[in-house]
């Protein structure tokens, strides 16, 4: 009898053991999350440590998907199409830089015919088309990561490396990654008011990457100061200017990180800096006052000074190897007190005699802002503005053509985000509630977390009417704004310390709008996947051919193509913690049993 109980109990152990074998565990339901364990970490229990988060496409052949892979000190990258050799060599590289390998790992091209025609182990890591967008397949067999072109190859290899860093192993599954060219996942960053050493700007760059983003926006003009290089009217330029040509290098490793660097050049208003030197320039009152930090747009003189800059920073931020154009940010925010009649006098004058008596100092604004928009069209970009001020003209319509970044109801009479989107305009989410990282946290602003972003936002959330937020389905996307109000109230490697989580927070959500993933989690996968290395894309030149036999499983799922047909992944794992569970209530049976044997034993 004993010995029968003894053999019962190690056959609930068995069981209970199988099934906690087959279960990724994530965060628990009350936030606590397994911290990764030192050293080799046992396959099939690796959390999936991955941001953004992925969902996850059925297997080729419906068996389920068990174990994980783990590259091995023979471990080569093959690449499927020639395209994709300068992202295997930045791989091979980072592989090493991040110690998942001691040493940079070989690189061949695959044959005619690919990863089947080729010998091909366990340990390789296949690079080669596909058609679900940037995706991993990961089986103790084989690791292949696949995507349409060198862009989604990079944004895919982001989150393996997080995952071995985290966990030294990837689980088997087909994970595919919902982050599509066309979004806009931005972050802005005042560099006119605090100056952001290149090497702090490298190091926000290498975060984006990291995370998935694709732009970066640099706001080099503000009332305080003027932070890139002039050659046009070189004394507006602050002190400690960029140069020209370390922005010229800062664009270069954003496009080689497969992100754009957007200007925000803002005007007429928040010029004060550059109006210093030009005060015949700025806009007046009629007894003759400035009005602060307003390009006076009724004057000729002042029209052909932005069109100077216009031109001169056109040439500095063009970026022609995009499949769409650059942003151009004009601004259009905050230019003058439209409440005061005295100081928009000779805005309503000019508008009143170009567009008749009805016509008010908000059509000049956006008469201006259309003159812009037309201009930077010409160059090659895409005109954006602030929602602010904006759809408040009664004669002059905004052109549509025009991107508008929303970010507050604040202001008085502010035309909530919903008529902008029932206008046709593409609106990118800059919601104040939730994206403003305002140095010093002045006029009410507090430090986002990530916690808020996490737990409430998405691209769709914007700032609130009448006490509830409205939702905007067509929004194109959203941006982290950081603002430097106070400069000095952070040195610049902390405010790129400090976005690093609200960024993650925004890169979950922007994959899995609506992800329950508890901050928790977040703060552990933050923690185990570390920071970014800082690798530059190489050219390896022309590489050898493989040949031989591949034993790599299939690289294309039998289900659906469609990347939006797989499961969320985190929903699907808190979907089958019932396996945890009941793995859990097994084992705990035949320590029961295992306890009675022994006592009927001792009995």
């Amino acid at each position: 009898m004993t010995r029968g109980l003894l053999r019962l109990a190690a056959l609930f152990a068995l069981a209970g053991g199988v099934l906690l074998s087959n279960v990724i565990l994530p965060a628990s339901p009350t936030g606590a999350a397994a911290a990764p364990t030192p050293g080799p970490v046992e396959a099939e229990a690796a959390p999936l440590m991955m941001v953004p988060q992925p969902s996850q496409l059925p297997p080729a052949d419906e068996t389920p998907f068990t174990g994980s892979w783990t590259p091995e000190s023979g471990t080569r990258i093959l690449v499927g199409d020639a395209s994709f050799a300068t992202e295997a060599s930045r791989l091979a590289e980072e592989l090493a830089a991040l110690g998942i390998l001691l040493a940079e790992p070989e690189i061949f091209l695959l044959p005619e015919g690919g990863a089947a025609a080729a010998e091909v182990l366990a340990g390789d890591i296949v690079l080669e088309q596909g058609s679900n967008g940037p995706a991993i397949l990961a089986t103790p067999e084989g690791l292949t990561i696949s995507g349409a072109d060198s862009q989604e190859i990079f944004r895919a290899t982001r989150p393996f490396l997080q995952q071995l860093v985290a966990t030294e192993s990837v689980p088997a599954g087909h994970f595919v990654f919902d982050l599509p060219a066309e979004q806009i996942r931005s972050v802005h960053i005042d560099i006119a008011r605090k100056h952001y050493p290149i090497a702090s700007l490298e190091a926000l760059l290498f975060q984006l990457s990291w995370y998935g983003f694709n732009e970066l926006e640099l706001h080099f003009s503000e009332n305080e100061g003027f932070a890139i290089e002039s050659t046009t009217h070189p004394d507006i330029a602050s002190e400690d200017a960029h140069s020209q040509a370390g922005i010229s290098e800062l664009i270069d490793l954003a496009n080689s990180l497969h992100i754009r660097v957007a200007p925000s050049l803002d005007m007429p208003g928040h010029l004060d800096h550059a109006l210093d030197t030009y005060p015949e320039l700025r806009l007046r009152d009629p007894s003759g006052g400035e009005v602060f930090g307003a390009l006076d747009i009724t004057n000729p003189d002042a029209l052909a000074f932005a069109q100077d800059l216009i031109g001169e920073y056109t040439e500095l931020f063009s970026q022609p190897e995009f499949n769409a154009p650059v942003a151009w940010h004009l601004g259009g925010d905050e230019f003058v007190n439209f409440d005061s009649d005295y100081e928009v006098a000779a805005l309503t004058a000019s508008a009143q005699a170009e567009y008749g008596a009805n016509a008010t100092a908000y059509d000049a604004l956006t008469a201006f802002v259309n003159d812009i928009a037309a201009t930077v069209r010409d160059a090659g970009f895409q005109p954006r503005v602030f929602s602010d001020g904006m759809l408040r003209s009664d004669e002059v319509p905004l052109d549509p053509q025009i991107e508008v970044t929303y970010w507050t109801q604040r202001p008085p009479g502010a035309v909530p985000a919903s008529e902008f989107a029932a206008a046709g305009y593409r609106l990118v989410n800059v919601n104040d509630e939730y994206l403003y990282f305002v140095l010093g946290e002045r006029v009410g602003y507090d430090y986002p977390t990530g916690e808020a972003i996490l737990a409430e936002w998405n691209d769709t959330v914007y700032p609130s009417v009448a006490g509830a937020p409205e939702i905007i389905e067509a929004s194109t996307g959203g941006m982290l704004a950081i603002w430097s109000d106070i400069p000095d109230a952070l040195d610049a490697d902390s405010v790129v310390a400090a976005v690093r989580t609200p960024m993650a927070a925004m890169a979950v959500k922007f994959a899995s709008p609506e992800t329950t993933m508890p901050f928790s989690y977040l703060e552990t996968m933050l923690d185990a996947s570390d920071e970014p290395p800082a690798v530059r894309a190489s050219d390896p030149g022309e590489l050898d051919t493989l040949a031989g036999e591949s034993t790599m499983p299939p690289t294309e799922p039998s289900g659906t193509d469609d990347p939006g047909g797989g499961v969320p992944m985190f929903e699907s794992l808190l979907a089958n913690q019932w396996l945890w569970w009941l793995g859990g209530a097994l084992v705990g049976i035949a320590a029961i049993v295992a306890t009675a044997a022994v006592r009927r034993r001792r009995g």
